[in-house]
């Protein structure tokens, strides 16, 4: 059935992948943003220009538009949340939330299920979108479920991994992809680099939130999302490096020996179970892991962040291409002595 899917953020990365996915399947699709990156759609998008984090205006906004279905690309915190099903109570026949595995209380057996304990609710800053706002996904998750408690407002939860591909903001692959155009014959990595870290590609991504949109039975459903082969933070390392025809030795060092943070890196295994998706939308990704992978690495060559534009800049600092002290680090744990 076609619908009209009003989707709030969905002019950059996985918003941008989420409206070419609809337009495909021939839905009629409004996009509420800013209208600071205007995009230009295979098919006529209505664009509507607003600022969600002005939640009086945003309500308004919504109160005047007609829709079947809503995404919410950017629901940061119980007010973006409670904000939109307050414009849209009664409204709607479905809508999805994109939310993150974050919820989940690290350091779980894996694969971690939609039914793990979650963290409670521990409001953080983030600056994004030019902006600093409270961030909290538990709280945004927990107005979605009272708001289904409370009168059934049609709700499904996505919990997305380390979402990758073409125009992704952040560009985890950048710490891997520079040290290679960089000529550099060894990379360090964090303790054997042996931690699984979970990933979905974008448009898979985009793929799953469709349909969760077109399933009746996904509303008031929670599910993973995420490619079913997984890497080691040592195997993204290799495979940026195979798909860039570039050999280096991989070396292990202790984590607090590293001058920056590898993006991938964590002191426990990330793993999402992504049997419900599976078994109840009939999700399968498209994209291989390695594909996906090319595509990334292809988009980044060509399109290289600036420093001051690196979205992995602001968590990692200005070290995460501090060679000199990196090499002394290898040089250290390979029982070398410096020249």
């Amino acid at each position: 059935m076609v619908m009209r899917v009003l989707v709030i953020g969905g002019t950059r990365f996985i918003g941008r992948a989420i409206v070419e996915e609809l337009l495909c399947r021939e839905h009629a699709v409004t996009v509420y943003h800013r209208g600071q990156h205007e995009v230009e759609f295979a098919r006529s998008v209505e664009h509507v220009h607003g600022d969600r984090r002005d939640h009086t205006r945003f309500r308004a906004d919504l109160a005047s538009l007609s829709c079947d279905a809503v995404v919410d690309v950017i629901p940061m915190n119980a007010d973006d949340a409670r904000a939109l099903v307050t414009a849209l109570r009664g409204r709607i026949q479905c809508s999805v939330h994109i939310s993150s595995g974050d919820v989940y209380t690290p350091g779980q057996p894996v694969p971690i299920p939609e039914d793990a304990v979650v963290r409670s609710v521990d409001t953080a800053e983030i600056t994004a979108y030019g902006q600093t706002i409270p961030y909290s996904k538990v709280a945004v998750e927990e107005v979605i479920r009272e708001a289904q408690a409370a009168d059934g407002f049609p709700a499904t939860v996505l919990r997305l991994p380390a979402v990758y591909g073409p125009r992704d903001p952040l560009a985890r692959e950048w710490f891997f992809i520079k040290r290679v155009l960089d000529g550099r014959p060894r990379i360090a990595v964090p303790d054997g680099g042996l931690s699984l870290f979970h990933r979905g590609y974008v448009d898979d991504v985009a793929r799953a939130v469709a349909l969760a949109l077109e399933n009746p039975h996904a509303v008031g459903r929670t599910y993973n999302v995420g490619h079913e082969q997984l890497l080691t933070v040592r195997g993204i390392a290799e495979l940026v490096a195979r798909v860039m025809d570039h050999e280096w030795e991989i070396v292990s060092v202790a984590g607090n020996q590293l001058p920056a943070t590898n993006p991938f890196a964590t002191p426990h295994h990330i793993v999402y179970d992504l049997r419900r998706i599976r078994a109840e939308l009939g999700y399968q990704e498209s994209i291989s892991l390695q594909e996906g992978m090319r595509r990334t690495v292809s988009w980044l060559l060509a399109n290289p962040p600036a420093p001051e534009a690196w979205g992995l800049a602001r968590y990692l600092g200005h070290d995460a291409f501090d060679y000199p002290t990196e090499d002394a680090a290898i040089a250290a744990a390979s029982g070398e002595e410096e020249g």
